[in-house]
């Protein structure tokens, strides 16, 4: 038990506030929400930023670590499309307002990428060397790219959906 303390007092302050507010997006996330469409681009934009600091802080600009994670970040983008493919979302552009529904993926989502990059920072915290292996180079920005590009897919097809979907008055709901 010691040892998993000890894990917990060094992980860095930023992390347990990153997570606090995911969890709080993510649980935002399980009832229909209606606000601006700029908001739904918040979590899309912290997975790839994460994603890609992880690329240049933990493993490095190589072939390897921006290829595996741009092929896993496009083949995100796939899935989160096909994801949001059969949202229904209402639109205010008149007021700027997207409403999407709800439901458990995003948190669920945020709960596993969370898990797993706490687990590769730990995991690199003990065993630094790791970082040079393929295996977890692969491992690592594949799960970092596909989450985030899953993230990204989702919310194109909002954005897509904001587009074209008839125009109605949310702005009592915002």
């Amino acid at each position: 038990m010691e040892y998993v303390w000890r894990i917990l007092e060094d992980t860095p302050w930023w992390v347990w506030v990153l997570l606090v507010v995911l969890v709080h997006r993510g649980i935002k996330a399980l009832r229909p929400t209606t606000g601006p469409l700029w908001r739904f681009a918040i979590i899309p934009v912290i997975f790839l930023a994460w994603g890609i600091s992880s690329l240049v802080t933990d493993l490095g600009l190589t072939g390897l670590s921006v290829g595996g994670y741009l092929v896993a970040l496009i083949a995100g983008i796939g899935i989160g499309w096909l994801m949001g493919a059969g949202l229904a979302v209402r639109a205010d552009r008149e007021h700027g307002l997207v409403e999407v529904p709800g439901g458990p993926s995003t948190l669920i989502l945020i709960l596993v990428i969370f898990a797993v990059k706490y687990t590769i920072g730990v995991w690199l915290g003990m065993a630094p060397a790791a970082a040079g292996e393929t295996w977890f180079i692969l491992v690592d920005c594949g799960v970092s790219g596909l989450i985030a590009g899953m993230f990204a897919g989702r919310f194109a097809q909002y954005f897509r959906k904001y587009r074209s979907a008839p125009q109605e008055d949310l702005s009592a709901a915002a």
